[in-house]
């Protein structure tokens, strides 16, 4: 469209409560939906602004057959130089396999992002998006995995892979025969009975981790096959060893820059980033830390981080 669709008023109108944009003119909002404009034209047009105002207006979309990207505000947090920002957790449909991982943050970010903003992306999307994928059905678990599976059980995990507090316990774990399997599969029957045997060992002297450290092939990062979880229960999560390219091609087309982070209640790592995001790594984990996107089944995989603009003293 070649023509501006919003007029504005004198009146601020406060995103997030802390940046501030020229209100979008209700009335005129209104016409251009009589003349049937879409929600989708606006939103080009104006991108976070039409978004936010109609979502805080409460206008309705129904007639115009619209899903708007909802979000939750996470908290303001600061880097180590002191620079605050806020975070919002962007709510998606359920992922599918083999998605267009570029298309969904044009969907669901492009409408709320303003310039400065940076984009993180959990790693369990981009595993769906890149196919890197293992079913239940995939995997056979053989006479090593029915057997030894019953010595591995996690400490503090319950028999449907949750936690004390009743969520999802993160990582594969090798709790059950499937997940043990997959960790043979991966790493091969030698290394696989190496590390077990280093793992006995060193438990008695309360060292753990011994396992995972030994059987590499990024197993300690798999997720799923969780029981807990109506969505992956069936299926096994790798994360991708080429994060940084996939952020450099989001970012690519989709001008926002992104990061991709391993995150769950426990900890926080960052597994790539594009060659011009803003944020130094140790930046990153502290603005990501406490896991805005949360773990289980929000399906909140992006979050939006928007720097505060500092109030300039007069």
């Amino acid at each position: 469209m070649s023509s501006p669709l919003f007029g504005t008023t004198d009146v601020s109108y406060h995103i997030g409560s802390h940046l501030e944009y020229p209100a979008p003119d209700f009335f005129l909002l209104e016409e251009y939906f009589a003349d049937d404009y879409t929600v989708n034209e606006l939103i080009r047009s104006f991108g976070a602004q039409a978004t936010d105002f109609i979502l805080k207006t409460g206008h309705s979309m129904d007639n115009h057959n619209i899903s708007t990207p909802q979000y939750i505000e996470k908290g303001i947090v600061s880097d180590n130089s002191g620079q605050q920002y806020i975070r919002y957790a962007v709510k998606t449909h359920f992922i599918q396999q083999d998605s267009d991982l570029s298309e969904l943050v044009r969907q669901y970010i492009s409408p709320l992002y303003h310039a400065g903003d940076m984009l993180f992306i959990t790693a369990k999307i981009v595993s769906l998006c890149e196919g890197l994928v293992r079913t239940r059905e995939q995997i056979r678990p053989g006479i090593l995995a029915r057997t030894l599976y019953r010595f591995a059980g996690d400490a503090g995990c319950d028999e449907a892979g949750c936690t004390p507090e009743g969520k999802p316990y993160p990582g594969l774990g090798m709790h059950e025969p499937y997940k043990m399997q997959l960790a043979i599969d991966l790493a091969g029957v030698p290394r696989f009975l190496l590390a077990c045997a280093c793992s006995a060992l060193t438990k008695p002297f309360g060292i753990h981790g011994v396992y995972y450290k030994v059987i590499g092939h990024n197993v300690a990062d798999i997720d799923g096959l969780n029981k807990a979880s109506p969505f992956y229960r069936d299926m096994a999560l790798m994360n991708p060893e080429n994060a940084d390219r996939i952020c450099d091609d989001v970012t690519g087309s989709t001008g926002i820059p992104c990061a991709i982070m391993d995150s769950n209640d426990f900890a926080t790592h960052l597994l790539g980033k594009c060659k011009s995001f803003p944020l130094r790594n140790e930046d990153i984990l502290r603005v990501m830390a406490e896991n805005p996107g949360d773990q289980g089944d929000t399906m909140t995989p992006f979050v939006l981080v928007r720097p505060i603009e500092k109030e300039v003293s007069r």
